[in-house]
């Protein structure tokens, strides 16, 4: 009878009250359970796109320079002989 009882809980439990983790990604339920792991995981990212964005811009001003300086010229010359 308790056993009965326990698994008729259980089932109610599974149910009702956890919730559906099919085609769900690992992010998602880190986020629905409020896992520490989530929030370290969206900072993280956003470390991360900021460093990009930062280095996309240090390569945009450093093509800019070279073409500048005319290097950009100069090599197709090269190439062109």
């Amino acid at each position: 009878m308790v056993f009965a009882i326990a698994c008729s809980a259980g089932y109610l439990w599974a149910t009702y009250i956890v919730p559906e983790t099919a085609n769900v990604s690992l992010e998602e339920i880190d986020a629905v359970f409020k896992s520490p792991a989530a929030r370290d995981d969206m900072q993280l990212k956003l470390q991360v796109s900021i460093l990009s964005i930062d280095f996309l811009e240090v390569i945009r001003r450093d093509f800019q320079i070279e073409r500048n300086l005319g290097l950009h010229d100069l090599i197709r010359e090269i190439v062109a002989e």
